[in-house]
C-alpha cells in the first residue's frame, strides 16, 4: 500500500492473488484528519479480500510493516482486522476500511 499526500483521491487499486486469496487495496488521503502544518498525515486504506478457493478460509491475524519516510518504521500485528476474523466461503468477499497516520507525506504499508 503506497500513501502519498500529493494524491488527494484514491490511488490506483492494487491487486494480488496468493494461495487462492485475492486481495485488492486502494488508499486515500484524509485532509479532514490531517494537519500539514504539524506534519500529521492520515490515510484510509480499503481492503477487499475474496476467497477464490473451493474451500472455506478464515482471516485469523494480520501483520503490517509501516514505513514513514520521516519516522521509525512500525510493525502492527494482532488478531483479525477491525475486530473481526471473517470466515469466507468459496467466492465470498470481505471488505473493510481502516487507517494509518504518518509524520510525513510519503509512506508505505505492506503485509508480512
Amino acid at each position: 500500500i503506497l500513501f502519498s499526500y500529493r494524491s488527494k483521491d484514491f490511488v490506483d487499486m492494487s491487486t494480488l492473488i496468493t494461495s487462492g486469496i485475492q486481495i485488492s487495496v486502494s488508499t486515500n488521503y484524509r485532509s479532514d484528519l490531517s494537519d500539514v502544518t504539524t506534519s500529521e498525515f492520515f490515510f484510509n486504506y480499503h481492503i477487499d479480500i475474496q476467497n477464490m478457493n473451493s474451500f472455506d478460509v478464515q482471516l485469523i491475524s494480520r501483520d503490517w510493516y509501516i514505513f514513514d519516510s520521516l519516522s521509525e518504521s512500525r510493525y502492527v500485528n494482532g488478531a483479525g482486522v477491525i475486530g473481526e476474523q471473517p470466515l469466507l466461503k468459496p467466492d465470498e468477499s470481505f471488505r473493510y476500511t481502516s487507517g494509518c497516520d504518518l509524520n510525513s507525506e510519503l509512506g508505505m504499508m505492506k503485509g508480512i
